[in-house]
């Protein structure tokens, strides 16, 4: 097929990409490639902007969207693209074909709408997401980056925090009695009409911190408002990813090993199984719940709830991971704080083992083994009688507990 003439829209777009350079990754991912679709503005701004001054009309420059309209005879760089940091992602719907967009966590060079709108119209994010239809969004130009090299499909987050109701409509496919502009397919957000789902990245993947980045509780608290104005349900177009225990230290193992091809398959794994709805994760996960009381009552109550329908529900899941996080924060965080006190090596390892244990009886109680779906997707019906190999590792555990408290119990 012959390549289009572009549009000078596109022509201005691709001669700003001539006078950035790609983007260096974050330190704690600098062992992988960096990827040319992630670009950083050059250190002479001034020089990029003269020549281009040089090569288009003013109007063009100010109709591409690359620049703010002129004051005191000087152009300036749109937010989206001096943003700090001064990185974005170019968007191609062809592999080598000319840029249709900029976009960054300021939003979008071409359009007022969120980056999240159209990014599935980009050749890479169509082909990394194939038959998944998921595109994941961060909450950092940093975090989008990371993705990026990693080929997963993503979108800055920019923008849906703040929609209107005609975005929202479009881009949750909403019907309004009396006919809306949400009603022809060719006025849905294209992520919409392709079919995509949305999910929001609740880590700081950057970092490498599983923590809530900043700016997803507004997004949540948006869509869900949305939810109530409309009566409508987000379900099927957005979700959260928070990655569980087991999960997160199987990526930030793969990540020691700069193995892009399993860290992609692991996340991928994760976010099968470890994704929930806006409603469960403004419950759930957002308050970060540290008391391990209410976390265990409200999962033994969840698994009830699951039971009379007869399979593992997304609540079950949701209050399985609170309760990891309670007993995380409550006790084994209390044994690390013990542990950064003690006076020598032998103390500070004994309340590391200590804590070891401790989450290994945890995680091997009959309430958390219960609580995980069996191979049919049915909540295991166990048994109130521990099996004999069950209390033999139990008893185990004790045993190495015992040992640790009289280890330091006679160093005092």
């Amino acid at each position: 097929m012959p390549r289009t003439e572009p549009t000078p829209t596109e022509s201005i777009l691709q001669r700003v990409l001539e006078g950035t350079r790609v983007a260096s990754p974050p330190p704690v991912w600098d062992t992988l490639n960096p990827v040319k679709s992630i670009r950083q503005l050059p250190d002479d701004l001034p020089a990029l902007i003269g020549a281009l001054e040089e090569e288009f009309p003013e109007e063009d420059l100010e109709a591409s969207g690359a620049f703010l309209p002129a004051s005191n005879d000087e152009l300036h760089l749109s937010p989206v693209l001096a943003g700090s940091p001064p990185i974005f992602m170019v968007l191609r719907r062809e592999q080598d074909g000319h840029p249709f967009d900029l976009v960054s966590h300021e939003g979008s060079v071409t359009t007022d709408d969120p980056p999240a709108f159209h990014v599935s119209d980009d050749h890479y994010t169509r082909t990394w997401s194939g038959r998944k239809k998921r595109i994941l969004v961060g909450f950092s130009m940093l975090d989008v980056m990371v993705l990026r090299m990693l080929r997963v499909p993503c979108s800055p987050s920019a923008g849906l925090e703040q929609m209107d109701g005609e975005q929202t409509r479009r881009l949750l496919d909403i019907q309004v009695k009396g006919g809306s502009s949400a009603q022809r397919p060719e006025s849905l957000a294209a992520v919409c009409r392709g079919g995509f789902r949305l999910t929001l990245v609740g880590w700081q993947v950057a970092e490498l911190v599983n923590e809530i980045p900043e700016g997803l509780h507004e997004v949540v608290a948006h869509l869900l408002g949305a939810e109530k104005a409309y009566q409508c349900d987000t379900h099927d177009s957005v979700d959260v990813w928070r990655p569980s225990a087991v999960d997160w230290d199987q990526i930030q193992a793969a990540v020691e090993f700069s193995d892009r091809d399993l860290i992609r398959r692991l996340m991928w794994k994760s976010i099968a199984r470890s994704t929930v709805s806006l409603k469960q994760f403004e419950k759930v996960i957002a308050p970060e719940k540290v008391d391990y009381a209410t976390a265990r009552v409200e999962l033994l109550r969840a698994i009830k709830r699951a039971r009379k329908v007869g399979l593992h529900t997304e609540e079950v899941t949701a209050r399985l991971e609170a309760l990891n996080r309670a007993f995380d924060k409550t006790i084994v965080d209390a044994i690390i704080r013990d542990t950064m006190s003690a006076s020598d090596s032998v103390g500070r390892s004994l309340f590391l083992a200590a804590a070891e244990l401790m989450e290994h009886w945890h995680h091997s109680s009959e309430l958390i083994l219960s609580a995980k779906p069996s191979h049919d997707g049915r909540l295991y019906k166990r048994e109130k009688v521990l099996q004999p190999e069950e209390m033999a590792e139990r008893l185990r555990v004790v045993n190495g507990l015992v040992k640790i408290q009289r280890e330091l119990t006679r160093r005092k």
